[in-house]
């Protein structure tokens, strides 16, 4: 039966990654230790994946919002999911097969259609958030209310804003990795990217959005030490509706007390696909970050500010199908010397050696790594990845996190994967991470006890309920 806690958190837009999905690891280079699914031809099988399938925790039944931020009523779990036409099955139960690593099982969701931008829909100008600060417009996170009678020095309240970006990672016309153009299907006059596993994902519909979310605090001040937090979202999301509505990641940086902006770049729109675009392309995290420390300089009003942004270090957080172009990034970006600390929340789900062997060279970031059941099999083979490169392992936070180590914090079934990025080991994770770098701290200001929350948002996808 389920917890309290449990049963309040089957909520959410990412779905649990597998292996061998083309977003995450289509023509992904033959050093990566993942192979295709292995098929169970044994019917007995059929048994026990059922059975299994009824502890599998990737979300309930609820009914999809549109992007505009309606808001909508998560189902009663006693009420079926809403048949909506044109619906598709994407398959019944997927195994993943690691190379010396647990197996996945993950339940396949149903699609369920939603507002997406249509083929004459353009991201050509910037799309500002509601003018209120982000304390009201997410709810009350109160670090918001800190004010300075300096415009200058210290925002008198957040800004919060989509905005277009020359380099954000789509659209994307060029190669993916292994070979071959990215947009493999479809004709000249709408093209389309086929996934490994046969989805036709439209370029219009999915990979158009060149938005960025970009949010500055009230109180953050470029003139003293500073932190850039990159997120990296996952499945089936969008960035009003789920990064900044949803999971609170603006909110959650505000109420860390940190000296830190958010950059929160739109990857597949509210699709099951990771595919990381610019961000496969060496040098591209670079010039991504140099065009947002021009437009955050703007923003926050003054341009002599440019250059705190475009040298401040980074920590970068991945969530779930995130990690695909967070590795990238970290690679081949050409920024890793920036690079302060990296944050997988249940986001272990390839690439394990980009994230060992960065750590491992730079002792001067920390890594942090917190994780569901389905990436625990990845989490224990990094841990001796780190181990054996002589990396120190911490299985709790202390104070603060240290450069040159790496912490994981294993949550097991009783934290749900669709609502990880706000309750993990704890109520709002990402907020308790940057309260943890002291350097960066705002000053005269701690973080704040708790986020107020909203009923939250709901996902395009309509989830089979599953009881464990």
């Amino acid at each position: 039966m389920l917890s309290k806690r449990g049963a309040a958190d089957r909520r959410g837009a990412d779905t649990c990654p597998r292996s061998g999905f083309d977003g995450d690891f289509a023509g992904q280079p033959a050093r990566s230790a993942i192979r295709r699914p292995i098929p169970w031809r044994a019917p007995a099988a059929v048994a026990v994946l059922g059975a299994l399938a009824l502890t599998a925790a990737c979300g309930t039944s609820v009914k999809a919002p549109s992007e505009d931020g309606a808001q909508a009523a998560l189902a009663p779990a006693t009420k079926p999911a809403e048949k909506v036409p044109d619906s598709k099955l994407y398959g019944k139960l997927h195994i993943t097969r690691f190379i010396d690593s647990e197996g996945i099982f993950n339940p396949s969701p149903v699609a369920i259609r939603a507002r997406r931008p249509s083929s004459t829909t353009r991201f050509v100008k910037d799309s500002p958030e509601p003018s209120a600060p982000v304390s009201a417009a997410l709810g009350g996170a109160q670090a918001d209310q800190t004010a300075s009678s300096d415009p200058v020095s210290s925002p008198p309240q957040a800004q919060t804003k989509l905005v277009a970006f020359e380099t954000a990672p789509f659209p994307y016309h060029g190669a993916q990795p292994g070979g071959g153009p990215f947009l493999n299907a479809g004709g000249e006059g709408r093209r389309a990217h086929r996934t490994g596993r046969g989805q036709v994902l439209w370029e219009d519909q999915t990979f158009a959005d060149n938005r960025v979310l970009l949010h500055i605090p009230a109180g953050f001040d470029p003139n003293r030490p500073s932190v850039l937090v990159v997120f990296f979202h996952g499945w089936g999301a969008t960035l009003t509706r789920d990064v900044l509505e949803r999971q609170r990641v603006a909110a959650q940086v505000s109420a860390s007390g940190a000296n830190a902006v958010l950059i929160a770049p739109q990857f597949a729109f509210d699709a099951r696909d990771s595919s990381a675009g610019k961000f496969w392309q060496p040098g591209a995290f670079r010039r991504f970050l140099d065009e947002a420390a021009f437009k955050l300089a703007r923003e926050y009003g003054d341009p002599a500010s440019q250059r705190s942004f475009a040298t401040a270090p980074l920590v970068l957080v991945a969530y779930s199908g995130g990690f695909l172009p967070a590795a990238f990034s970290l690679q081949d970006g050409g920024v890793s010397e920036r690079v302060r600390g990296v944050v997988l929340l249940d986001a272990a789900y390839g690439r394990l050696d980009t994230f060992a062997n960065w750590i491992g060279k730079d002792r001067s970031g920390f890594f942090l790594s917190a994780y569901t059941q389905y990436t625990q099999g990845h989490n224990s083979e990094l841990k001796s990845m780190m181990a054996a490169r002589g990396i120190a392992l911490h299985s709790s936070l202390g104070d603060q996190l240290s450069p040159g180590t790496a912490t994981f914090i294993g949550t097991g079934r009783e934290a749900s994967h669709m609502s990880y990025v706000t309750r993990a080991w704890a109520d709002d994770p990402l907020k308790i991470i940057l309260a943890k770098l002291p350097e960066f701290a705002r000053p005269d200001n701690t973080p704040v006890a708790s986020i107020s929350r909203r009923r939250a948002q709901t996902s395009r996808y309509s989830f089979n309920a599953f009881t464990r």
